[in-house]
């Protein structure tokens, strides 16, 4: 119900979604296939890496935010 209060299920939002559904169905089953062959220890890396990456730019973008313009 919160989605319908926020005007979330409007007609495009839904043929948006209709849209995507084939897509999303072979996609779930590449994501089951590709986590059963991916190494546990190289996949925390990978993450753990990109987590460090955005971090960075976050903290970026709220200190750039912070400063005025000259």
């Amino acid at each position: 119900m919160p989605y319908f209060y926020l005007g979330q299920f409007s007609t495009a939002n839904l043929l948006t979604a209709a849209v995507l559904i084939p897509i999303a169905i072979p996609a779930t089953f590449f994501g089951i296939w590709l986590i059963r062959r991916a190494d546990t220890a190289r996949f925390y890396d990978v993450i753990y890496t990109l987590i460090i990456i955005v971090g960075i730019f976050l903290i970026w973008q709220g200190i750039n935010g912070l400063v005025p313009p000259i």
